[in-house]
């Protein structure tokens, strides 16, 4: 199958990406279990560079029980390989057919049977966050329904999203959006409490938004 990319985020020592095909299924292609389940930065690179959001790539294999009962979406390739970049209105086109609404949302974030949702949205926010010494960002979304993160005190979701994280490190400043999306995305268990938290792993916008010259770092 062709399956389009919405999420590359960093992951431990690899990256984690995930996607959606022509059907409108979420689809997580992992490596294997424990962290070897994440792709290491050459695996991810084409003739035309590191893969990113609304590339078009080829994909075959077959689900896997994932060790993460909740990760449905865990597919292992035989197969997983660079085809084209998707033009942005075509990109659009295929988040604004297939973006899911509130139940979908909700099942997602609480963990039931999903790990992945894709959504459609007004509003985001950045803002930075210090804990234990680091700097992180987070990000609030707003639209039709609440979207808040029912797993954190502030509501907000950890920003992992490699290219928006190398824009906001850059100082970006956020124009108007005709349309957003964002990708949610369950991490695997935190080794301190074992709660997967939910965590913001792409974000898709009309206008579209280059990638940084350091993208994914």
């Amino acid at each position: 199958m062709l399956l389009g990319i919405i999420a590359v985020t960093k992951a431990h020592d690899g990256f984690c990406v995930a996607g959606i095909n022509a059907h409108g299924k979420l689809i997580r292609p992992i490596r294997g279990k424990g962290s070897d389940r994440f792709w290491p930065r050459n695996k991810l690179t084409h003739e035309n560079g590191f893969i990113k959001s609304g590339d078009i790539w080829e994909l075959e294999g077959n689900y896997v029980r994932s060790e993460f009962p909740n990760h449905t979406e865990d597919f292992r390739p035989t197969k997983f390989r660079y085809r084209h970049p998707m033009k942005q209105e075509k990109f659009m086109d295929l988040l604004s057919k297939y973006a899911e609404g509130e139940q979908e949302f909700i099942d997602t974030v609480n963990g039931n049977q999903r790990s992945l949702c894709l959504v459609s949205v007004n509003n985001i926010r950045f803002r930075t966050r210090e804990w234990d010494g680091r700097i992180s960002w987070r990000v609030s979304i707003d639209g039709g329904f609440c979207f808040d993160n029912p797993k954190t005190q502030d509501t907000q979701y950890p920003l992992k999203d490699c290219k928006w994280l190398s824009l906001m490190n850059k100082g970006y400043r956020l124009p108007r959006f005709e349309k957003i999306f964002a990708c949610i995305g369950l991490a695997t268990p935190a080794p301190y409490d074992g709660v997967e938290y939910p965590q913001v792993i792409g974000i898709h916008t009309m206008p579209d938004i280059k990638i940084t010259d350091n993208y994914p770092d």
